[in-house]
């Protein structure tokens, strides 16, 4: 959800933005053109009112419902899960998912980047398999996640695009290579905005 939040502060605060990266942001048409995922809005929707109760209560925490990613290495892993099962955090996330559509129509409005560098980085997996009914329907899910994504790169026109194969949303920041992957796009584009140069010139 990061990523409509940065697009917004770029069109609100444009001299303290010099360049972008995204990594896997979600779009703002999401829910609506990817097929399947509706039912995620609809859970986040139930989240956002019943989370805080089940927070308070401990049920989120016994329940281990947000299990850290196994790529982490352990001291990792375990800062993750101390900070993921905090009262305050699960709070602040179930206000997020409650002003997701805020947030998205927020973010639908803005009017881009110009020319400052952006660079998208993809998952190759966004999960449309666990909502579909059929490989057919998978495959096009996980078509409409990409296309999605590429319209991101559009938002300037100075960006680069890298789909890290074999990766999903977590793993592009979790797993050793992928985020290795997605480092060598942040450098690439702080690397421009040193330099002068655009992204392709890189």
């Amino acid at each position: 959800m990061g990523g409509h939040h940065v697009r917004v502060y770029a069109e609100r605060y444009p001299d303290e933005v010099a360049g972008m990266v995204l990594v896997d942001a979600t779009h703002p048409e999401q829910f609506e053109r990817v097929p399947g995922m509706e039912s995620g809005r609809k859970m986040l929707s139930v989240l956002s009112r019943v989370g805080p109760v089940l927070t308070a209560t401990g049920v989120i925490r016994l329940s281990g419902m947000f299990p850290p990613t196994s790529d982490l290495p352990p001291l990792q892993r375990k800062h993750v899960e101390n900070l993921t099962y905090q009262t305050p955090h699960l709070i602040a996330a179930f206000k997020e998912y409650g002003a997701l559509a805020e947030a998205m129509e927020q973010a639908r409005s803005t009017q881009g980047l110009g020319d400052k560098p952006l660079a998208v980085v993809s998952a190759s997996d966004h999960g449309g398999g666990m909502m579909a009914h059929s490989g057919v329907e998978a495959e096009q899910s996980e078509q409409a996640a990409q296309t999605l994504q590429s319209e991101l790169a559009n938002l300037s026109s100075n960006s680069t695009r890298r789909v890290i194969e074999g990766s999903d949303h977590g793993s592009v920041i979790t797993n050793q290579h992928h985020a290795k992957q997605t480092n060598e796009e942040i450098l690439m584009v702080v690397e421009a905005l040193r330099t002068g140069q655009s992204l392709e010139e890189q």
